[in-house]
């Protein structure tokens, strides 16, 4: 099976920086449309429709900028508009009280919208990065299902672990079902150093997370994760230096089931490994008690004869 090693999934969360150039541009393309329309349509529209353009062109920039810039610039927009278009123009004082009301009205509405539109913005991110790590997830079993050694994809595990912690990743597997870590069977990935083998060690022992960001051994400067199958631990896999505070919660619940997922595999191979052991010893057992069979016949007729001239010349020994 060919190798198709998935892109990290970015579990951050997102936040007011991750908009692109393109969004950027977007914003500042619409804000200019918004002003080039309150230029033209300036004496053809009353001081209320032409406050809407300025509250739609806000609600619509705020789809690509961040909450706060998103105030910001409408606050400058309602300060522009007082400026401009609202009587006495050229200058920030109002003269009646309804354009007063209006300006407040806008204000407020400005950024009561923006507040949603970036809250369902978040929404939506969080609901493509979740269904982006279903999507690994479910792709990373397909491939331990599909391979006859799912030690081979150790390496795949350790890298998307490594992408999304940002550091080094060791491991270690145990060769079979019950195998103590300190057995020459065991085998290690990413070369650990003896505090990160008794980290390791302990990990398998207690079949819990452990370190940083759990409630298990925190004091441990890096995160452990158990190769769970079946209430049971068959290896552990670290991260040096832990999990990056940015969501670390939800990190720890994926890198987990990416883990658990390989437990079980491997419990999987071990468990036909046994069952092939047990059967080969029966089948030897089997032919053991066969050969035994066949020799106890072989022999049966001629011990027999053996014992009946015996016994026979002790009856003439005593008749003499």
């Amino acid at each position: 099976h060919p190798r198709q090693t998935d892109p990290p999934v970015d579990t951050a969360h997102p936040t007011d920086t991750d908009h692109s150039v393109r969004e950027w541009c977007l914003a500042l393309v619409t804000w200019v449309a918004g002003a080039a329309a309150l230029t033209v349509l300036d004496g053809r529209l009353d001081i209320v429709n032409l406050a809407m353009i300025v509250i739609l062109t806000a609600v619509i920039t705020s789809i690509w900028t961040p909450p706060v810039l998103s105030a910001l610039a409408g606050t400058a927009a309602v300060a522009a508009f007082n400026w401009f278009f609202v009587p006495p123009r050229g200058a920030f004082a109002v003269e009646r009280v309804q354009d007063l009301v209006l300006l407040g009205s806008m204000l407020v509405l400005i950024w009561i919208v923006t507040n949603l539109v970036h809250r369902q913005r978040r929404q939506a991110l969080s609901a493509a990065q979740a269904a982006q790590r279903e999507a690994q997830i479910g792709a990373w079993g397909e491939r331990l299902r599909s391979v006859d050694d799912p030690l081979s994809l150790m390496p795949e595990l350790t890298e998307q672990v490594s992408a999304l912690t940002r550091g080094r990743v060791v491991a270690l597997v145990l060769g079979r079902i019950g195998a103590s870590p300190a057995s020459p069977e065991t085998r290690w990935f990413g070369d650990p150093d003896d505090d990160q083998r008794v980290g390791l060690d302990l990990c398998v022992r207690r079949a819990l997370a452990l370190g940083v960001g759990t409630t298990e051994s925190a004091d441990l400067p890096d995160t452990f994760w158990p190769l769970r199958a079946r209430q049971q631990a068959l290896g552990a896999l670290a991260a040096v230096g832990g999990v990056p505070e940015a969501n670390a919660e939800r990190v720890h619940r994926h890198i987990q089931t990416l883990c658990d997922q390989m437990g079980t595999a491997w419990h999987r191979v071990l468990l036909a490994l046994d069952q092939q052991a047990a059967r080969e010893l029966a089948q030897q057992q089997a032919t053991r008690n066969a050969l035994l069979a066949a020799i106890a016949h072989d022999y049966r007729t001629p011990l027999s004869t053996i014992l009946g001239a015996a016994s026979a010349l002790q009856i003439q020994a005593r008749d003499l």
